[in-house]
């Protein structure tokens, strides 16, 4: 029986970097709750301050076409085709169009004005937010690295155990298995919003009520 080699360097070199990937990535994804959350919350709080001012139902109505068009309309874009949708834009346009046509003769309501283009303005980084998200952070460069390192690793298992004894096998099957594994969390979680792991809009739809039901 030969004796034990040491367990090879490469494979553990391509878990930890796997491991750094996959907890950058996993961190990504609670930004993105968050700024789904964020930009629910803000709709709602524009929605809330236009009904102190006066003549606002078109500002609300066009405020709600926006939240029903993020929810029906942009999120199947960003999960098909990775992009934002113009038509979502187009409202985004126009609720800032529309908030200018409120803009106070009494000079008391400045403060509420003032506070309404807040929301909108962090309710509009809220949606630049996702649109970034949508790249995602694993580069070209950082699949070479994969890439090789899985190959890599492979072939180190082999030539440190050229033998093949059966604990040896058991050992590389469970190397193998777990960078793989890595790897398909990787792909899986390298954009925050397509595939397996999407988070969907549900906070999104919470406005849409609250606005229908505010009569100008």
């Amino acid at each position: 029986m030969s004796a034990a080699r040491p367990f090879p360097f490469s494979p553990r070199s391509t878990l930890f970097f796997l491991g750094f990937c996959l907890v950058t990535l996993w961190n990504d994804f609670g930004t993105a709750r968050t700024a789904v959350a964020n930009e629910a919350s803000a709709v709602l709080a524009a929605n809330a301050f236009s009904m102190q001012l006066g003549h606002s139902g078109p500002f609300r109505q066009i405020l709600t076409a926006y939240a029903h068009s993020v929810v029906e309309e942009e999120w199947p874009d960003m999960d098909a085709k990775l992009t934002m949708n113009g038509h979502t834009h187009q409202l985004v346009l126009d609720v800032w169009r529309a908030y200018l046509t409120l803009a106070p003769t009494d000079k008391h309501d400045n403060i509420l004005y003032a506070n309404l283009g807040n929301v909108l303005l962090e309710a509009a980084r809220q949606r630049n937010a996702r649109a970034l998200l949508l790249s995602g952070n694993i580069y070209t460069p950082v699949w070479v690295v994969i890439v090789f390192g899985f190959f890599g690793s492979v072939l180190a298992l082999l030539c440190a155990n050229p033998d093949q004894e059966g604990w040896q096998l058991v050992m590389e099957f469970v190397v193998v298995f777990t960078v793989l594994s890595c790897i398909y969390l990787s792909t899986i979680s390298a954009h925050r919003f397509p595939g397996c792991c999407m988070w969907r809009p549900m906070p999104l739809p919470t406005p849409c009520p609250a606005c229908r039901s505010i009569r100008p």
